[in-house]
């Protein structure tokens, strides 16, 4: 299968030239002067400011000045190329250009399992995709099986993402060497044979979970491994930054024709600043994606400098604006990433992901991801059923407009703020799940059925299976 919009050879190559012809940079000026300078700046030219008790906005008009701001940060700073420390910068007709063509529906999967993502607008009432999986949380070898499986058995998940493997057929997993490629074939093993076992063969999965050098995705988007109509990525770093390792990426998954999904991890605290600084850095990061990294679709997933999560209340109304401001301004496919600070068999984790998700869902995201429990941090500490939680929701609210999900968001955000900063993490995969029947128990399934019922008494959303 080959992927549409492809970008030419010449956009790649010219690309590349980039990163080797560009200004040369010190990097501590890039961060300082080219990011946050700038960013400043641009808060008082384009007026970037709302109610800093709002979690959600609903201004049209400044998420469309947000954008402005975005745009003329991705033109002002550009990418820096941390192995040439060059400054790569593009021009508004070329920006433009790569976010023309940019796709507005993909497919993933193949046959009865392909699904397809559309870009979406605020106050959609169209489907929004659901993105499931333990998103490069550690587990063991001997529990990764089992957790994929645990996931791939959940019908509203349309595309599973991967933990990642410290070691590999008993043997570290050291970054750059060549034990990558054999983590790389192991992941791939266990993955189908978890997609066998739950009859659902042709479901994209996410490529090389497994965080590591760009060794990895090459090794694993080759012959007899992942499709090309997987779910493979490529990043920046923070803040506006690339490596080789990701050009290499994406130059790979350009030239194989293969699905590309890119993201960010904006910091708030950092460079950007504050609420502000952060949704400017989000727009800005998720044009460069598509303009650096060719994705076909993005994911800004900020980190709060301190706690790294992006459930934090003071980070969400950046976060929507951002979303917002993209999906009104172009038709690049969006999506929302929970990185809750709560784990598994705690109510905190369903608030956060819930209110997360309405957010995202009714600013315009094409779909929701979910998710990276108990901050991501903490071996094992991931499961289905958040992610199962997270989709319900999504759908519960296709067509809500954001006035109406203001006041849920709001209630959400005040059963869960308190805990925050204590990083409720809650019980690991093997404690949260039966491992013979993989599925909750009795304690956690209690407590999700508790939370479904609030949110129908509370709020009227009735959450289908």
């Amino acid at each position: 299968m080959k992927k549409p919009n492809i970008e030419g050879m010449d956009y790649i190559l010219s690309v590349l030239d980039k990163a080797e012809t560009g200004p040369v940079v010190d990097e501590k000026d890039w961060d300082r002067k080219k990011i946050g300078a700038t960013v400043k700046e641009l808060t008082k030219e384009f007026d970037i400011a709302w109610d800093s008790d709002t979690y959600l906005t609903v201004d049209d008009d400044l998420a469309d000045r947000l954008f402005a701001a975005g745009m003329e940060l991705a033109l002002r700073s550009g990418v820096y190329c941390v192995n040439t420390s060059r400054q790569m910068l593009w021009d508004r007709d070329e920006l433009a250009g790569a976010l023309d063509r940019a796709p507005a529906e993909i497919t993933a999967g193949e046959g009865d399992d392909a699904v397809t993502f559309r870009s979406r607008r605020p106050d959609d009432a169209s489907r929004v995709g659901v993105i499931g999986g333990a998103y490069g949380t550690l587990i063991s070898e001997e529990l990764f099986l089992p957790l994929f499986q645990a996931y791939a058995k959940e019908p509203l998940l349309e595309v599973i993402e991967t933990p990642s493997l410290p070691t590999t057929r008993g043997r570290p997993t050291r970054l750059g060497s060549p034990m990558e490629a054999i983590v790389a074939g192991q992941e791939f093993e266990l993955t189908s044979e978890a997609l066998r076992r739950v009859g659902r063969p042709g479901l994209a999965t996410g490529t090389a979970g497994t965080s590591g050098s760009e060794i990895i995705e090459l090794a694993a988007t080759t012959h007899e491994m992942y499709r090309q109509s997987d779910w493979h990525h490529a990043s920046l770093l923070s803040e506006q930054k690339v490596s080789y390792a990701d050009l290499t990426r994406a130059v790979h998954f350009a030239q194989t024709g293969s699905l590309v999904h890119c993201f960010a991890n904006p910091i708030y605290g950092g460079y950007l600043g504050g609420a502000t600084g952060l949704a400017i850095g989000c727009v800005a990061s998720s044009i460069m994606l598509r303009a650096c990294l060719f994705a076909d679709s993005i994911n800004n997933g900020p980190s709060h400098a301190h706690l790294s999560i992006d459930t934090h209340p003071d980070m969400l109304a950046a976060q929507g604006l951002a979303v917002q401001a993209l999906a009104r301004n172009t038709h690049l496919i969006n999506s929302v990433f929970v990185r809750p600070a709560a784990g598994p068999v705690t109510r905190d984790i369903l608030y956060e992901n819930a209110a997360f998700a309405i957010i995202g869902v009714v600013s315009g995201a094409g779909f929701a991801k979910a998710s990276q429990s108990a901050s991501g941090r903490f071996e094992g500490h991931i499961s289905p059923l958040e992610a199962r939680f997270t989709g319900q929701v999504s759908h519960a609210v296709e067509g809500m407009s954001r006035k109406e999900a203001q006041p849920i968001v709001d209630s959400l955000v005040d059963k869960y703020a308190a805990g925050v900063a204590e990083g409720r993490i809650g019980k690991p995969f093997q404690e949260a799940y039966d491992l013979d029947s993989l599925e909750p128990t009795a304690e956690w399934q209690g407590l999700y059925e508790d939370v479904c019922a609030e949110l129908q008494d509370e709020h009227g959303l009735v959450l289908q299976p």
